[in-house]
């Protein structure tokens, strides 16, 4: 029987090669890949690649999928932490659009169940970056449900989402997420 719960961990790049995984967690995720201001998650510039990204050019999906319990899902953490970049990526079609396909990308190549994004904007908000984040979240999960089997897609918020205004508009998104974190 599936568990009623959702019970999620993240897996940082840094504790990759010592990290256990409690049977009580049904999802593990590994973080992260960062998302470029381009939209790219993929062939990263050698000068712009993070750790989080070169121990998943090594294999880091692969090498934990063998470590989890029968039962598990492993998913991908996609963040992206640079102010000044958020707008840049969310307010442009054509970043986005190459988000897409890097993601087609992951998705045929890796053996995960789900992604998990985790966009941290702490600037000013205004109802056109909502829209255009909740676009992409749409998008997201237009791809992730056409994969067979359909991949989950979560959202990393900030826990006061509810109450501010925040890039993630909870009411707005939601029909496209499977789960809040």
């Amino acid at each position: 029987a599936s568990p009623n719960k959702v019970i999620y961990g993240y897996l940082p790049y840094w504790n990759r090669r010592t990290a256990t995984f409690p049977t009580v967690l049904t999802h593990v995720s590994y973080f992260s890949l960062g998302i470029q201001a381009d939209g790219r998650l993929l062939d990263i510039p050698k000068k712009n690649q993070e750790p989080g990204y070169r121990g998943y050019q090594n294999g880091a999906i692969q090498t934990i999928k063998k470590d989890l319990q029968m039962g598990q899902k492993i998913e991908l953490t996609l963040t992206m932490m640079d102010q000044a970049a958020i707008p840049v990526f969310l307010r442009s079609e054509i970043a986005r659009s190459q988000f897409i396909t890097d993601l087609k990308q992951i998705i045929e190549t890796d053996p995960i169940d789900g992604i998990n994004i985790d966009i941290e904007y702490n600037g000013l908000v205004d109802e056109t970056l909502q829209a255009n984040l909740t676009a992409l979240l749409k998008e997201t999960q237009r791809v992730l449900r056409e994969h067979s089997p359909p991949l989950s897609l979560s959202i990393a918020t900030y826990s006061d989402a509810g109450d501010l205004q925040r890039v993630t508009n909870l009411a707005s998104l939601s029909p496209y997420v499977d789960y809040v974190i």
